[in-house]
């Protein structure tokens, strides 16, 4: 589940998943980890947004912002 706080998110839009080597990368808190070499992806996968719409969730800011910016009116009750 992804939660967007602020900001928006185009349902039309792509987006991108990058897969490098996990050698070099330290943990740095219970979410991030971080890598101070450099890392080239071994794959790039191009997804869709819409393909992954049903795992985010929007706070009723983030939801309204998405509406003004990308006239999108499709969200369920997915609002926090």
């Amino acid at each position: 589940m992804v939660k967007i706080l602020q900001g928006t998110l185009d349902f039309n839009g792509r987006g991108y998943v990058y897969k490098v080597k996990a050698d070099g990368f330290k943990k740095i808190d219970g979410w991030q980890y971080v890598s101070f070499q450099e890392n080239v992806p071994e794959e790039v996968i191009e997804i869709k947004v819409k393909d992954y719409w049903d795992r985010v969730v929007f706070s009723a800011e983030a939801k309204q912002a998405t509406i003004a910016l990308h006239g999108y009116s499709g969200f369920d009750e997915s609002i926090e």
